[in-house]
């Protein structure tokens, strides 16, 4: 899906006239242009898709913090929102390293550091179908009030928004892949030969 497309989305939901360009003239693709970005971005921060996942190690900044931390890393240009950051690499283990953001920075005492965070995605071709309807509503409602004078439709467009983001975070979080830890005491079972017991799934 194109961008043309999601704004021609939006529009029809207000009636607008459909565009052929973000470059057009007119004052409907003057508008989605204006907050295509904006709006694609609050999408992106406001769930965990899986197709904005990234992990990657940060490397330490040479100038480190006047005080209350030992270290600073500075974040990828195009992170929208840091989800987990850790000095450990084994992601099944208890995360309890402290860490605080600081504008573009992870401050924190530790000499490594990896995070997983939510990138911003420009490529519209990698939005499943659901966060597309959801980003093509999000538009209509940030447009809305100047297009069509209507706070009626703007508070409509709003509630229609987060239907439409409730319902694609719901079908995205099926995605993914099991992470299952078996207990000690079934692993202990087996190794002395209990092949039928049972033990906990997480």
């Amino acid at each position: 899906m194109s961008k043309v497309s999601i704004c021609n989305k939006a529009l029809s939901y207000l009636g607008g006239r459909l565009i052929t360009s973000l470059d057009d003239t007119t004052r409907e693709a003057q508008l989605c242009k204006a907050v295509f970005d904006s709006a694609r971005d609050a999408c992106l921060e406001a769930r965990d898709w899986s197709f904005a996942l990234e992990r990657t190690q940060l490397v330490q900044n040479a100038i480190k913090p006047d005080w209350g931390w030992g270290n600073a890393f500075t974040l990828p240009a195009d992170c929208i929102r840091v989800i987990e950051a850790r000095n450990d690499k084994q992601t099944f283990k208890q995360n309890i390293m402290d860490w605080e953001l600081n504008g573009n920075e992870i401050l924190c005492n530790s000499d490594s550091l990896q995070i997983r965070y939510l990138k911003r995605v420009e490529d519209t071709a990698r939005y499943t179908p659901n966060f597309a309807d959801a980003l093509s509503a999000r538009i209509a409602h940030d447009i809305a009030g100047a297009l069509t004078q209507s706070t009626k439709l703007v508070e409509q467009a709003y509630i229609m928004y987060e239907k439409k983001l409730t319902e694609a975070a719901a079908l995205d979080g099926m995605q993914g892949r099991n992470r299952r830890i078996r207990s000690n005491k079934l692993t202990n079972a087996r190794a002395a030969g209990y092949q039928n017991t049972a033990g906990p799934y997480v």
